[in-house]
């Protein structure tokens, strides 16, 4: 069981780093005034703390489940303000055929 929530809470670490260097790298100026992305980040830098909490006391056998719980959904909410922000971004141009 600790090996699968080790993988889902790492494979949720991935995609949201990459979504908020995306995020980051390609933000609309105008809809900056959105606070999503501090609130991604926010909720990104919680889950790197709580995973790294959670591999420091892994080692020395004292798991404790609240770290484990504390990071997924704090990268849980992390991926839910970058694909809110992602799709508000994008959201205008779906089609690159279309003029935006």
């Amino acid at each position: 069981m600790r090996f699968k929530i080790k993988n889902i809470t790492l494979f949720l670490f991935l995609i949201n780093a990459i979504l908020l260097i995306i995020n980051i790298e390609y933000q609309d100026q105008i809809a900056s005034i959105i606070p999503d992305l501090d609130y991604a980040k926010l909720c990104f830098y919680l889950g790197t703390l709580g995973f790294i909490t959670y591999l420091k006391l892994a080692r020395s056998k004292q798991v404790l489940d609240i770290a484990i719980v504390i990071t997924v959904i704090s990268l849980i909410l992390a991926l839910f303000f970058n694909l809110h922000l992602a799709k508000s971004n994008y959201d205008d141009c779906l089609f690159p055929f279309i003029s935006c």
